[in-house]
């Protein structure tokens, strides 16, 4: 599936959420979307993609406000 079609989905299923794009170096100074423990997203946000683009993680993700 593409991105573009797991944003249309997503629009459709929850129109009030908001889509964001990250590197992790980003994520990890932002609790409220990122898990340290884990290492990855947390329960507020989706991970819709991501990718490593020269060695760093980028995320596609999505929130509801």
């Amino acid at each position: 599936m593409r991105v573009s079609e797991l944003i249309i989905i997503l629009k459709r299923c929850a129109p009030d959420a908001r889509i964001l794009i990250m590197q992790e170096e980003e994520l990890e100074c932002m609790p409220e979307f990122w898990d340290d423990e884990t290492r990855s997203l947390n329960e507020k946000a989706t991970k819709l993609y991501s990718e490593d683009l020269h060695s760093h993680e980028v995320y596609l993700f999505a929130v509801k406000d």
